[in-house]
């Protein structure tokens, strides 16, 4: 499942601690919807996206065969009626303080998403939620864009979404070396290895998964109006079972892991969609929550790759 965004095209990246930017830094644009109404729910109860979709296999079969382009979020606007700013890219860097910003981080960022002198290439892409994913017990080592030496037959993977009140999430999946087949016909579905739902009606991917669970969303108030959902998933997986859902014909028997979010609940007010235009300003703020069309909240990360045979890592179908 995969929400309708803006479109986007490939630009260097570049900004402050989160930034917006490019989507794939140094390869292909994310072609992705413009619909102001999304397409309704599939039988299982989630909204298909195609393009975006269609865009998250490719980045996935690139990952598979060893190229690691930095996955950014950008859009443009061709309307009036549709959004411009959203997804975004969030970078992480060493100190967002006010200070810092004004001072100047912007090698920093260029430096995290571009991986140059081997930094970790720690960005996510969203338009609401802030998403983690992490292998072991330390996310400073074992954190999105680092290379993680594997200790064991068993892989502890952590992944936690936090997230404002009006972009709830209710999915939380991590896909482990998913590579995709274009026989002309019906594309394949984002089948995750690990998924864990609040929604009444599991789908079929999420039961496909290696290992499928509930999802427990808490809300968080911290005080003084900062209030935030959170969720978060921690389980250990034998690695012979990821590796086991290899296509067939893959080489290497290292993993590449990348989490994502989303939720069924469009991002209104906020990024209002699909609205009809007969209804009254008035009548929209006071009456209630417009929340089956526009956008619809959404995060991913780029990948955490794991070297499983000691060699240094390689993508599973690496030449």
């Amino acid at each position: 499942m995969a929400t309708a965004q803006p479109c986007g095209s490939v630009l260097p990246s570049s900004g402050s601690r989160r930034t917006p930017r490019s989507f794939l830094t140094g390869s292909m644009p994310w072609r992705c919807s413009t619909a102001a109404v999304p397409p309704p729910p599939d039988r299982d109860g989630e909204r298909q996206d195609p393009a975006t979709e269609r865009v998250l296999r490719d980045w996935m079969n690139f990952l598979s065969f060893g190229f690691t382009p930095t996955a950014t979020g950008t859009s443009d606007t061709h309307g009036i009626v549709r959004p411009a700013g959203m997804p975004r890219s969030l970078v992480r860097v060493s100190d967002d303080s006010p200070a810092a910003i004004a001072a100047g981080i912007g090698e920093e960022v260029v430096r995290t998403v571009s991986g140059q002198g081997g930094a970790p290439r720690d960005v996510i892409v969203t338009n609401g939620p802030f998403l983690q994913l992490w292998v072991g017990e330390d996310p400073a080592r074992g954190g999105i864009g680092r290379t993680v030496s594997l200790s064991g037959s068993k892989l502890r993977i952590t992944a936690e979404v936090r997230t404002v009140q009006w972009a709830p999430v209710d999915t939380l999946e991590v896909f482990a070396n998913s590579t995709f087949l274009d026989n002309g016909t019906e594309a394949e579905p984002l089948v995750p290895a690990l998924c864990f739902t609040s929604r009444p009606m599991i789908s079929a991917r999420c039961r496909a998964a290696v290992v499928s669970g509930p999802l427990h969303v808490v809300r968080v108030d911290e005080g003084s109006g900062r209030v935030y959902l959170r969720a978060r998933v921690e389980v250990e997986v034998d690695v012979e079972q990821l590796l086991a859902r290899n296509r067939p014909g893959a080489r290497g028997r290292d993993l590449w892991l990348v989490a994502r979010a989303f939720g069924d609940r469009a991002l209104f007010p906020v990024l209002p969609g699909g609205l009809d235009r007969k209804v009254s300003i008035a009548s929209l703020l006071d009456g209630p929550p417009v929340t089956t069309s526009g956008l619809f909240p959404l995060a991913f990360t780029n990948p955490v790759f794991v070297d499983v045979d000691g060699g240094g890592w390689r993508g599973p179908f690496q030449p």
